[in-house]
């Protein structure tokens, strides 16, 4: 998709919510929304982001999944934390996964009590990441759920012990 514009990368992405599970993606389709990543990197375009975190399926794109981290970098917290909570709170579980990976990248109040939820009811490795998020998150809420959630949970407590451990 080289020389590819921003109505073209749109329409893509419009067309793949969601793309395939990594297991079916054609290398071709792949290449394609490599090429969309790069294209809202180099020319950010907030309607991306919710197209952006709507394509995201099943794997992780043999990596190319975490260049949407890069498109929305290209943006402040206040532009991308409200996608992301919408997708933690109503987007498809492998669609959580990846924005409560990159909550962990946009600090916001906004995605406190999204990423929450995702730490008492999500599957194992969107736990995993939202507590992460949260752990990151300097704010007096975030602070209160981390410690609320590791004392209601010994899971919890673990997956927080074993991320500081990996910080020191």
């Amino acid at each position: 998709m080289s020389g590819t514009t921003t109505d073209q990368a749109l329409a893509f992405l419009q067309e793949h919510q969601p793309l395939p599970p990594t297991a079916e993606m054609s290398a071709e389709l792949l290449d394609r929304f490599e090429a969309v990543c790069r294209h809202f990197v180099d020319a950010p375009d907030e309607r991306a982001i919710p197209l952006l975190l709507g394509a995201l399926s099943e794997g992780d794109g043999h990596g190319v999944f975490q260049r949407v981290e890069d498109c929305l970098q290209q943006h402040p917290a206040e532009v991308v934390a409200p996608h992301l909570a919408a997708v933690l709170r109503e987007g498809r579980p492998e669609a959580q996964y990846w924005a409560a990976t990159f909550a962990m990248g946009f600090p916001h109040a906004e995605l406190v009590g999204p990423l929450g939820q995702i730490a008492r009811d999500g599957d194992t490795e969107s736990r995993t990441a939202a507590i992460m998020a949260l752990d990151l998150n300097e704010s007096a809420e975030a602070r209160a759920l981390v410690g609320q959630l590791a004392a209601a949970d010994p899971e919890v407590a673990a997956i927080l012990a074993e991320v500081r451990d990996t910080e020191q």
